[in-house]
């Protein structure tokens, strides 16, 4: 998924202890920011992956394949209560 998809996976790693190192993510650019994929050098957007007999999902399987691991920090922001 996107951006919002890999924040709410990491989440759910986090509620259930999940240890993030042993269940890796890949992030498909199809949302409307893509901040992490253009951070990591994937790109705004991954084009039609069904057309050509599916070469624009085989290229992005092979980059998954041949991506470097990188780590981010994800914190959570505390609302403030205004009373």
């Amino acid at each position: 998924g996107g951006d919002g998809t890999v924040t709410w996976v990491i989440s759910e790693f986090a509620n259930f202890d999940i240890d993030a190192d042993l269940a890796p993510i890949a992030i498909i650019p199809v949302g409307t920011g893509n901040d992490f994929s253009q951070e990591l050098g994937w790109g705004t957007d991954i084009g039609n992956i069904t057309s050509n007999n599916y070469e624009g999902l085989q290229s992005m399987i092979r980059k998954w394949v041949d991506a470097r691991e990188e780590y981010f920090d994800l914190w959570e922001m505390e609302a403030e209560v205004f009373e």
